[in-house]
C-alpha cells in the first residue's frame, strides 16, 4: 500500500498583501518538485484577528505560514516554540505547523540576507553601514555580526530607535562594535569607510519611491557594495546614485528570494528549487 502524498497548504499572513510575489514563488517551487499543495494569501489587518486566523488555518490543515507586517512581533505570544534567531530577534516571518497543532516560529530573514550575499558573491564585510533601525535593520545587523562583520554604523533619523537597536545587538553579541550616527553630514561622512551599505528603510518605495535616504551629491566609491532591501524591477534612487559612481548595486529581490527559499525548505524538508522560484519572482515583478 503506497503512502499518500502530503498536501502542502501554505499561506502568507499580513496586511496589505495583495501585491505579494510570495504565492508565485512558492507555487512554482511546489510545481517544480512535483508536490501537491497551494500557497494562499491570508489577509489579516489587525492583531486582534490573529488568534482566530491561526486556529482556522490549523483546522484547515495548513502546514506552513509566512508572516509579514504588521504581525512579525505580534504573533510571538501565539507560538509554542521559537528557533534561536526568532527568539533573539523577537521577530517571526515563518511558522511551521506540526501535525499535532504545535506552532514553531522561525526567522528566515537572517538566512535570506546572508544567503543572498553568498549568491551574489559578496564577502561578509569588515565594516558596514545600515540606513534605518527597524525590524529589517535588526535582522541584517544580526546576520552580519554573526558572520564576522567587525563594525556596524547605524544611521537613523530617530536617535531613540537607533539606541534600542544598538542595545539589543550588544546584548546578543557583546563583542560587537556598533556606532550610531544622525542622518546628517556627520552620518554621511562615516559611509566613506564602509565596504557594504544597506538601506533598511522604506525610502525608495511606495509614496517615497522618488526619494533616496542619502543626499544626491553623496560620492559613493567604486569599491563599495550598495544593497537596498526594497525589491522591484527598477533600481531605487539610492541604487541609481551608487551605480553612477560605479559602486556595485543589489536590490531586495535577492533577499526576498532567499528568505522564501529558506522558508520553503523548512516546510518541505528539502532544498528549495531556487531557479524556478527566481523565474517566478521575475515574471511576477514584470
Amino acid at each position: 500500500m503506497t503512502q499518500q502524498q502530503p498536501f502542502y497548504r501554505l499561506g502568507l499572513v499580513g496586511y496589505p498583501i495583495d501585491a505579494s510575489p510570495s504565492p508565485a514563488m512558492h507555487n512554482a517551487a511546489l510545481k517544480q518538485l512535483g508536490l501537491s499543495g497551494h500557497y494562499n494569501l491570508l489577509p489579516c489587518a489587525t492583531t486582534k484577528q490573529l488568534p482566530q486566523l491561526l486556529q482556522l488555518v490549523k483546522q484547515q490543515g495548513y502546514c506552513g505560514l509566512n508572516v509579514t507586517v504588521p504581525h512579525k512581533t505580534a504573533v510571538l505570544p501565539h507560538l509554542h516554540q521559537l528557533t534561536p534567531p526568532a527568539q533573539q530577534l523577537q521577530a517571526v516571518n515563518t511558522i511551521c505547523i506540526q501535525p499535532d497543532g504545535l506552532l514553531i516560529g522561525h526567522n528566515t530573514d537572517v538566512a535570506g540576507f546572508t544567503n543572498s550575499l553568498q549568491h551574489e558573491g559578496i564577502a561578509i564585510p569588515t565594516r558596514a553601514v545600515l540606513l534605518g533601525a527597524g525590524g529589517a535593520a535588526r535582522a541584517v545587523a544580526y546576520a552580519l555580526l554573526h558572520r564576522g562583520c567587525q563594525h556596524i554604523d547605524i544611521i537613523n533619523r530617530t536617535a531613540q530607535r537607533a539606541q534600542q537597536l544598538q542595545t539589543c545587538l550588544q546584548q546578543l553579541l557583546p563583542q560587537s562594535c556598533i556606532k550610531l550616527w544622525p542622518a546628517d553630514k556627520t552620518g554621511w561622512h562615516c559611509m566613506h569607510n564602509a565596504d557594504l551599505i544597506i538601506n533598511c528603510t522604506s525610502v525608495g518605495a511606495g509614496q517615497h519611491a522618488s526619494q533616496s535616504p542619502v543626499p544626491q551629491q553623496h560620492p559613493f566609491s567604486s569599491s563599495q557594495v550598495v544593497y537596498d532591501i526594497i525589491y522591484g524591477t527598477h533600481l531605487t534612487p539610492l541604487l541609481q546614485q551608487a551605480a553612477k559612481c560605479s559602486a556595485r548595486v543589489i536590490n531586495g529581490n535577492s533577499m526576498l528570494l532567499h528568505q522564501a527559499a529558506a522558508s520553503f525548505a523548512i516546510w518541505a524538508d528539502t532544498a528549495a528549487p531556487l531557479a524556478a522560484m527566481q523565474q517566478a519572482l521575475r515574471t511576477k515583478l514584470n
